[in-house]
């Protein structure tokens, strides 16, 4: 089992040059989960760069059986709002506080979720380089 950000979703939809390093994590990992928010989120971007027909294309890549879309609880939910808390509406990161914490959260190059032991994939925002980043949350 994997857990699934929305910079993943993106680079498999877009081709990026991640692409293909995630299909192949995905592919053994059996199972994805990714969160409601992070579904809402890839849509928008979707949406956004290429229009409604590609988010068709994308919900039909959200459907294949590896996939389970999951709705954040109160750990996700508490962790948002301490996110928001600490960063402030001035700071970079107050963008998006709940969508980072209910996926991955960046600290010092690892990602780490309030809830799940489950590996993550996903874009690190810290990168110079678009590399991808597979993390283990407690390790």
């Amino acid at each position: 089992m994997i857990v699934v950000d929305t910079s993943a979703v993106v680079a498999i939809a877009f081709g990026e040059p991640e692409r293909q390093t995630f299909l192949r994590v995905l592919h053994q990992a059996n199972r994805a989960l990714i969160s409601t928010v992070s579904v809402v989120e890839a849509r928008m971007v979707v949406h956004g760069r290429r229009g409604q027909r590609a988010v068709v294309l994308l919900d039909d890549v959200l459907r294949l059986p590896m996939f389970e879309i999951v709705a954040p609880g109160p750990a996700e939910m508490d962790a948002a709002y301490a996110a928001f808390v600490a960063f402030g509406k001035g700071s970079s990161m107050a963008k998006a506080p709940y969508k980072a914490t209910t996926s991955c959260r960046w600290s010092r190059g690892r990602c780490s979720r309030p809830s799940s032991n489950a590996p993550a994939l996903a874009k690190s925002p810290s990168s110079t380089s678009n590399t991808a980043r597979l993390q283990r949350a407690n390790g």
